[in-house]
């Protein structure tokens, strides 16, 4: 009963999305897996999921989707197959569309949103340029953008980040997080803004509640009254087991209305992988 009752939420999101309603915008956080090396089971790679994923996508037709973990290629793929429009550097600071090299890519559609201003920052001690720091390995990143609403004319920013994830270093996350909030502060300024990522720490660890301290930003699923779908974001391709870990977040600040929420489980229930993590896709309105 459960499942059947979030196949008619997800196909009642679906047309909600691709109506184009003229106060309402979604959007999507999706971590969609970084291929560090080829899996070994074949419908784990991206060959195999790259459909499933395109199909979400259009199916649920977001205007704006923070993307985390797609290399250049996958990012292309998926481009040249919804027709969104991109904006975002890699990790390591160019624009290719063709190599391996990470992203977090925001994704939106230009038949809605109009693009005003973009820019990245890297979560390290030289945050304008790229490279590693605050204890990390690798380089990991955020980037924004201020965009129009095409139908209300109203302007808003969006952050899209990846945290770091090693379990043994919180410190690092905590640092991510002090970057984050002072360039929401500094970039946005009085703006709505939306913070969409995978920040690999759930609501009540020290990162996620320094985002959120004061009520500045807010956890946008206990803001509606029926969040949709399992409580977890992260599944591990692990069929047998629902759903719990939610590490895949969107943030509003008070100036942003969520209309719905809902985590899109469909690849859990089906066993058709778009990727290790499920989509979280929110309706907001500005």
């Amino acid at each position: 009963m459960k499942r059947l009752f979030l196949s008619a939420a997800i196909a009642a999101l679906s047309l909600l999305s691709a109506s184009g309603q003229d106060n309402a915008v979604t959007v999507m956080s999706y971590n969609m897996l970084f291929e560090h090396n080829k899996p070994a089971q074949p419908e784990r790679r991206w060959s195999s999921r790259v459909k499933y994923a395109v199909r979400t996508i259009k199916e649920l037709a977001p205007d704006i989707i923070g993307t985390q973990e797609l290399q250049s290629y996958q990012v292309t793929d998926i481009i040249e197959a919804t027709g969104y429009a991109r904006i975002g550097c890699t990790l390591q600071g160019n624009y290719s569309l063709s190599n391996g090299d990470e992203n977090a890519a925001i994704l939106y559609r230009k038949d809605r949103l109009r693009l005003l201003a973009s820019g990245n920052f890297w979560y390290n001690d030289h945050p304008d340029t790229p490279g590693p720091g605050l204890g990390m390995t690798y380089n990991r990143m955020c980037t924004w953008g201020k965009f129009e609403d095409l139908h209300t004319h109203k302007v808003f920013f969006i952050f899209n980040s990846h945290f770091f994830f090693e379990p043994d270093k919180p410190e690092v996350r905590m640092a991510c997080a002090r970057i984050l909030r002072e360039r929401v502060y500094k970039v946005a300024g009085d703006y709505p803004v939306v913070v969409t990522g995978d920040l690999n720490a759930t609501i009540d660890s020290p990162p996620l509640q320094y985002l959120i301290e004061g009520g500045v930003l807010k956890d946008s699923r206990p803001l509606v009254a029926v969040p949709k779908g399992p409580d977890g974001s992260f599944h591990g391709f692990n069929t047998a087991v629902v759903p719990t870990k939610r590490i895949d977040h969107v943030l509003v600040n008070g100036k942003v209305q969520v209309v719905d929420y809902a985590i899109i489980d469909t690849q859990w229930r089906t066993g058709n992988f778009e990727s290790d993590h499920l989509p979280v896709l929110t309706t907001l309105e500005f």
